[in-house]
């Protein structure tokens, strides 16, 4: 945000890339101007504007596969209720999100291999075979955007189809 006033004096593009190239790993969630940023700027919009000015100089930011997030990530955390209210969901509820937990344990769950865009994964296990809680039910199609797919609760995979699995849980 400091070095944005510069940023039109900024010719070299390994210069432009040492000042610019971490606004490539913004999400665009929102989350920095709606609630965290303390001086009601919008971090937001500077990184979309600076990613299409990455992508105008062709400057092609290499991504970390492997990225860990910073130490400060403790200190910017948003506090559930006080973004409930900023994001008018008060209403919708006397309490607010997050006071209260409460355990959902559905007899069935669909794990869609599909995730929005991209490739869906390919299931790695076959109907009828149990899985527990956390193992992967489908991979990453390799070379293209996609996900991997991981069992949500204990079970048997109940059916399973080149778009989704259903998994009942296990008896207990």
């Amino acid at each position: 945000m400091r070095s944005v006033f510069m940023e039109h004096l900024v010719e070299d593009n390994t210069e432009y890339e040492r000042f610019f190239g971490t606004a490539a790993n913004c999400s665009e969630c929102g989350l920095c101007e709606l609630y965290s940023c303390p001086m009601g700027l919008s971090p937001r919009r500077i990184n979309v504007f600076l990613k299409g000015r990455l992508r105008e100089k062709g400057i092609d930011v290499p991504k970390n596969p492997a990225a860990e997030a910073r130490e400060s990530i403790l200190f910017g955390k948003a506090a559930t209720g006080r973004l409930t209210a900023r994001l008018g969901l008060l209403e919708y509820g006397e309490r607010h999100a997050g006071d209260e937990c409460v355990e959902i344990a559905p007899e069935r769950v669909r794990l869609p291999f599909s995730q929005h865009l991209g490739k869906p994964a390919i299931p790695v296990k076959k109907e009828g075979e149990e899985v527990v809680r956390g193992e992967l039910v489908a991979a990453a199609a390799e070379g293209a955007l996609s996900a991997n797919i991981h069992a949500g609760i204990d079970g048997v995979i109940e059916r399973l189809d080149e778009f989704r699995a259903v998994i009942r849980r296990k008896g207990e």
